[in-house]
């Protein structure tokens, strides 16, 4: 990955693309893109082997756009990223293939994974904090797309369409979750470390 970047980076600075002043964060740009790239590549590839490539398309595309307003728990390296990345589309690959129709209990755990989104979202994290202004414009949209979702799920798409926009909302709840425990796990420690120290 190093190498990639660095690679394209040597080539837009011998161009003149980028400067010594931009460079930094070019880096950070391009090392960002190389692995979303990267990781979408491989899930993608992921579907293709275990049939399902259509089905894990949309549920990328479905998670990606709630993702983005939400927050939650991300990986701490790239590596790791990757690593659960994958394990979560061989699961929801191999789910896939096995359930033939949305239930009762798929409907419930979806509502409260819907349930859990809206409450917890946006979530801030250590290293990005949302304005109160962004935190009502995000949950507006959070709340916009599970409305188009549920009135998707009344039409006749499918049912592995419905149980992979439902998979997506498990996940991107999941990961709220994780986030929400860690950040306060973290708080509770600095409030006592802050109590040790006094």
């Amino acid at each position: 990955m190093r190498v990639l970047h660095g690679y394209l980076t040597d080539i837009m600075k011998n161009s003149g693309a980028i400067t010594k002043e931009n460079e930094a964060v070019v880096v950070y740009g391009l090392k960002g893109i190389l692995i979303m790239l990267i990781n979408t590549l491989s899930v993608l590839l992921v579907g293709f082997f275990m049939g399902v490539l259509v089905y894990i398309g949309f549920l990328l595309l479905n998670f990606a756009i709630i993702r983005s307003f939400t927050g939650g728990y991300h990986a701490k390296s790239e590596i790791r990223c990757f690593i659960l990345s994958n394990i979560f589309i061989a699961i929801a690959g191999f789910l896939i293939t096995k359930i033939s129709m949305v239930d009762a209990i798929m409907i419930v755990i979806y509502l409260i994974a819907n349930i859990l989104i809206v409450a917890l979202s946006p979530l801030d994290d250590e290293v990005r904090k949302t304005t109160p202004n962004e935190k009502k414009r995000y949950r507006k949209i959070i709340v916009g797309v599970i409305v188009i979702q549920m009135v998707a799920l009344l039409l006749p798409l499918g049912e592995k369409f419905k149980i992979v926009l439902m998979f997506s909302n498990y996940l991107v709840s999941l990961l709220l979750v994780i986030g929400w425990l860690r950040l306060k796990i973290v708080r509770f420690r600095q409030s006592v470390m802050g109590l040790n120290r006094t």
